[in-house]
């Protein structure tokens, strides 16, 4: 019984242990709630603002990851990875256009 106690504590990792606190003192905080006695001290303006922040954070991450094309040549790139995802112009296409034209003006 304790070597399963020991093995069970060696596979934790920071994020278990982590998430486990966390889940633990959101629970007592609960409980305490429900018994009339509020621990943390919340108002309305510190969840507007707090709800505010994580809006403007999952807005920006949104932003970051879908990358959107704002100059006008990253909009054409993204015309032109479109239409190889569709299948319309295959790899090698684009191979052989880059070798003929951006090769050449790099000698140049």
């Amino acid at each position: 019984m304790k070597q399963k106690i020991v093995n069970f504590l060696k596979s934790l990792n920071k994020k278990n242990v982590t998430s486990g606190v966390l889940s633990i003192i959101a629970l007592i905080n609960q409980i305490l709630v429900l018994c009339g006695k509020g621990v943390l001290p919340i108002d309305n303006a510190a969840v507007e603002s707090v709800v505010s922040i994580i809006f403007t954070l999952v807005t920006n991450c949104y932003l970051a990851y879908t990358n959107f094309n704002v100059s006008e040549g990253a909009q054409k790139v993204q015309v032109l990875l479109d239409a190889i995802k569709k299948g319309v112009v295959t790899i090698e296409e684009i191979e052989d256009f880059t070798e003929k034209y951006v090769n050449t003006k790099e000698e140049d």
